[in-house]
């Protein structure tokens, strides 16, 4: 009975130690190693099963409802969340936002949405490609996309606003590389090239005060964004 006690004692002792230091690793992972495993994963997935925005449920319902609607305002905003959360009543109140961003959309969505012939108005603000590194969608790919969405915008004003930087290391090297390629897209002439990072990022990442989780956006993320919004709605 002793024996036995002894070992019970010792195999939780074991087991209470290897926790501790489990605990401890994942305390001090950094967030680049913790997003290596997460951008490989999804890599893997997508190799076999390759990246459809009619996969998610919201995409298909939200699409599918900005279709459907009536025209009307003075801008659109597409995108993503980023597009999605803001309250633009309050950010601009000296416009009517057309809001079009749904939660988690890539530049393959977006692509996807105009060929279905989503409705937008003769102005329109894009911010988009945030996710894309984070789906595993390959930076030539979202570039295609990028140039593909501007063409079928064509006709209208395009406000091409930067992809902004985000709180992770890797994903902000394909940002780094979006935003060269949309600087350039718009040298064309085919749209404005509006760079939000100047104002809401530093050394290729976002001000920690401007995002809630590193991506995000929190009030003052989106009051400064805003503030550099409005002079360039009204040229």
């Amino acid at each position: 009975m002793h024996i036995w006690t002894r070992k019970k004692w010792i195999i939780v002792s074991g087991v209470a130690v290897c926790a501790l230091i489990l605990s401890f690793a994942a305390g001090f992972a950094s967030a680049y190693q913790m997003g290596f495993i997460y951008r490989n994963t999804i890599r893997a997935v997508r190799w076999v099963i390759p990246f459809r925005p009619d996969n998610d449920v919201i995409w298909r319902v939200q699409s599918q409802l900005f279709r459907q609607q009536p025209l009307e305002g003075d801008v659109t905003f597409l995108g993503d969340s980023l597009i999605a959360f803001g309250d633009w009543r309050i950010l601009l109140p000296g416009y009517s936002i057309q809001k079009r961003g749904i939660a988690g959309e890539t530049t393959a969505g977006v692509r996807e949405r105009l060929e279905r012939g989503e409705k937008i108005l003769p102005v329109v603000a894009v911010m988009i490609g945030v996710n894309d590194p984070m789906q595993g969608i390959p930076l030539a790919q979202t570039k295609d996309n990028l140039k593909a969405i501007v063409h079928m915008l064509r006709g209208r004003r395009i406000i091409l606003l930067s992809t902004l930087y985000t709180g992770f290391d890797y994903s902000n090297a394909a940002v780094t590389q979006m935003n060269r390629y949309e600087a350039e897209l718009c040298k064309t002439g085919a749209c404005t090239f509006v760079d939000l990072n100047k104002a809401m990022s530093i050394q290729g990442r976002i001000r920690p005060e401007m995002a809630i989780d590193g991506v995000h956006l929190g009030w003052r993320g989106y009051y400064t964004w805003a503030a550099q919004m409005g002079p360039v709605l009204a040229q």
